[in-house]
């Protein structure tokens, strides 16, 4: 009895291999054989961090067997959010880079936005976003001492690096006869290196995990340029205020 069910046991295993392998390779083909999925990701101005690493997806999925991704550089989150409650064709194959302080916004239909929007579904948090202003005038030191003030921030349409500093500017500080002016992450810290700015939006992201803070490209450069830079953060009750 032994000596007969050691050899079918035996048999069976090779078999049970033999069907394990020849699943693995039909997936496999299937996978190989599937047609391709085009994903398109609305990403941010050049210079964010949302821009690189939407770009870093769509580089990434040139290596999946049927996935591709297409990143395009756009205006920002909130010009993200209004393309895709406006075209319908979008919300099946279109993904954006948007915040939750703008769907906030969006849901209620306040400034920026002059209508209610539809929320979209949350898919992945790829970065935390940290903004502060810096000035090369050791003078201004915080909200108090920026009345009048030139200060440059990103493009209109950033919700983290324009609307929501300009809110706390104008709401949190009270500070209503600010000279604003939109001109994006990079140009921003060029007119302040340029003195056409007394200050400049910059910034960094967030690894949670580690504690650390990656600074965001143009903000490294300014940083590079070994200029003393006096930096003025948003204080807790200003941003809740």
């Amino acid at each position: 009895m032994i000596k007969t069910q050691r050899p079918l046991l035996k048999r069976h295993t090779v078999a049970r291999a033999a069907v394990a392998a020849l699943a693995a390779a039909t997936l496999t083909g299937a996978a190989q054989a599937r047609e391709e999925t085009k994903i398109s990701v609305l990403g941010a101005p050049f210079g964010t961090g949302t821009y690189i690493l939407c770009n870093a997806l769509e580089q990434i999925s040139n290596k999946h067997p049927w996935l591709r991704v297409t990143a395009s550089e756009t205006p920002g989150y909130v010009f993200n959010l209004r393309k895709l409650n406006a075209d319908e064709s979008l919300k099946t194959n279109t993904v954006i880079g948007s915040g939750p302080a703008l769907m906030g916004l969006a849901a209620r239909g306040v400034a920026p936005f002059k209508e209610k929007l539809g929320k979209p579904k949350l898919i992945a948090n790829l970065t935390i976003v940290a903004v502060w202003l810096a000035s090369l005038d050791d003078s201004l030191k915080g909200g108090s001492d920026i009345s009048g003030k030139r200060i440059a921030l990103g493009k209109s349409a950033q919700i983290n690096w324009a609307v929501l500093p300009r809110a706390v500017i104008e709401n949190g500080w009270g500070v209503k006869d600010a000279n604003v002016q939109y001109l994006g992450p990079k140009p921003a810290v060029q007119a302040l290196l340029d003195g056409k700015a007394d200050l400049a939006i910059v910034g960094g992201y967030i690894n949670p995990k580690q504690s650390k803070l990656a600074l965001a490209p143009p903000t490294l450069e300014l940083v590079a340029t070994g200029r003393k830079l006096n930096h003025i953060g948003f204080e807790k009750a200003a941003v809740d205020k």
